[in-house]
């Protein structure tokens, strides 16, 4: 029998010049599922951690990472927002850029619990840096991020990528953490939360400072249907404390849901990014009678965006400037005396504050 011979026929040129002046779009391969055992296609590399293939045709798949965080953990939750954490290293010189790649459910379920959410510096401005600039003069490491807008009693599941300078990823072991429940609405007995601005009927005794912070009322400006918020556009120091003082509330209500799920919530629009930041209550509404406590969460990087972002801090992770420690029942005894948002907000933009409460 005679060995059948294939034969390649050369196309003739003006096939070929029409052939090179053709290309075909590029498929993406990023939804597709992997695992060991089912490969992705050439130059495409299976994700062990979403269990998705991942576009590795501008990395080296031999490379070995120059910058390598440790540590990943999930410092605290709330209903809707999830602080994870890390250790940098202490050189940061080959510095590229974070990712946090967050999924729902268990990492070991993946393929049946649909989409992840990669957030960069896009979302969290902080994610692209290795150091956090500081308005005092002095610096901070970025050592954790914030992810918001998340669902209430869900299970999440995070891990950390970190570039070098050359595009060479470091990648943690994923971690879970689950999201709390949302209060009941309305102020206690009945609902649990303490409304300290929503409109005009929070400011009747309230002092508002610096005098360029002032209530704004018209349709649109406020968090979601609401039609007031505060607002401030005449930055006068590098750094500038949007306060709102003279106020009396009592938080003893709250009780020894201060330690557990009792969280400050506050949306706030800012157009441009103000990466050292600070969130504070002052408790003790009479100086003389006992000094004031500043109970304050920082640094928090507020991130540009056309509009508002919904922050959930607990209480139990801020510190009390007078015991270095979180506050506790008793010193919810204490009334509030005003609320504070600081940042570093540029000139001729405007900020935006709506939608501050306490809930539990």
């Amino acid at each position: 029998m005679l060995a059948r011979r294939t034969t390649w026929i050369q196309p003739a040129v003006p096939l070929l010049g029409f052939l090179a002046g053709c290309s075909l779009p590029e498929v993406d391969y990023t939804t597709k599922t992997c695992s060991v055992s089912s490969d992705c296609p050439p130059a495409w590399s299976c994700d062990p951690v979403r269990g998705r293939c991942a576009d590795t045709r501008g990395e080296d798949p031999g490379c070995a990472p120059a910058f390598t965080p440790s540590d990943l953990r999930v410092a605290w939750t709330t209903p809707n927002t999830i602080r994870w954490q890390w250790q940098p290293p202490s050189d940061g010189s080959r510095f590229g850029r974070y990712e946090l790649w967050i999924g729902l459910g268990d990492p070991a379920g993946m393929d049946a619990t649909g989409a992840d959410t990669i957030w960069t510096s896009q979302q969290n401005a902080e994610l692209g840096k290795y150091i956090l600039p500081h308005t005092g003069g002095g610096d901070d490491l970025v050592r954790g991020t914030v992810t918001d807008g998340l669902t209430e009693e869900t299970l999440y599941w995070g891990h950390l990528r970190a570039y070098d300078d050359a595009g060479c990823p470091s990648i943690s072991a994923a971690v879970t953490a689950t999201t709390g429940d949302r209060p009941l609405p309305g102020a206690p007995p009945g609902g649990r939360e303490i409304v300290l601005f929503e409109g005009a009927a929070e400011l009747a005794t309230a002092v508002l400072d610096p005098p360029e912070l002032q209530l704004l009322s018209e349709p649109g400006v406020g968090y979601g249907d609401d039609e007031a918020c505060l607002a401030f556009d005449q930055p006068v120091l590098p750094f500038t404390n949007l306060q709102v003082t003279e106020l009396d509330v009592d938080l003893s209500v709250i009780g020894h849901d201060v330690a557990t799920t009792a969280y400050w919530e506050v949306a706030v629009a800012v157009p441009s990014t103000s990466y050292w930041s600070q969130l504070y209550l002052v408790l003790g509404a009479d100086p003389s009678a006992q000094p004031l406590d500043f109970v304050r969460f920082e640094p928090y990087t507020f991130s540009a965006g056309p509009g508002y972002r919904l922050l959930q801090v607990p209480l139990h992770a801020m510190t009390s400037d007078l015991s270095g420690a979180p506050p506790t029942k008793d010193d919810l005894s204490q009334h509030l005396s005003a609320f504070v948002v600081g940042g570093s907000f540029e000139s001729g933009q405007q900020v935006r504050i709506d939608h501050v409460s306490i809930r539990w």
